[in-house]
């Protein structure tokens, strides 16, 4: 398994995405792999323990603050992809039409299942990952 290298800098959701607000529950950066906990704060998303992977899966777009390496404050309000495109940068290099996944990685994407599957989307080209997160395989 690989984790997809991207710059924070990047990243950005492109038309059709569904993008919702939240705040980040612990530090961060734009382009991480986050999940919704239970408090409706998002947190770092791994694949390492069916924990990290549980509830809405998506991608941190943006920050309510500028910071020039895209590092993200806990408490700081955040935009997160759930669903759709995503310019994932240009250091990508996706595979188009391969599925990608939650990485055991904390916050990464990976281009093979995890320890828990937790399936991301599929890549458009690459550059752009389609997110559209199915729920974990209680079997994997």
């Amino acid at each position: 398994m690989a984790d997809i290298t991207v710059t924070a800098t990047e990243i950005r959701p492109l038309e059709g995405s569904l993008v919702r607000p939240f705040d980040a529950g612990e530090a961060s950066v734009v382009g991480a792999v986050v999940r919704v906990a239970a408090d409706g704060d998002v947190e770092q998303a791994d694949a390492s323990a069916q924990g990290g992977v549980e509830g809405p899966i998506g991608i941190i777009i943006s920050g309510a603050k500028v910071h020039a390496a895209g590092t993200i404050a806990n408490n700081e309000r955040v935009g997160v992809a759930l669903w759709g495109p995503v310019y994932m940068g240009d250091s990508a290099s996706l595979t188009p039409g391969a599925t990608y996944y939650v990485s055991d990685t904390v916050k990464r994407v990976a281009d093979a299942a995890g320890t828990v599957k937790r399936i991301l989307g599929l890549a458009l080209s690459a550059n752009i990952l389609f997110l559209s997160p199915v729920d974990s395989d209680p079997s994997s």
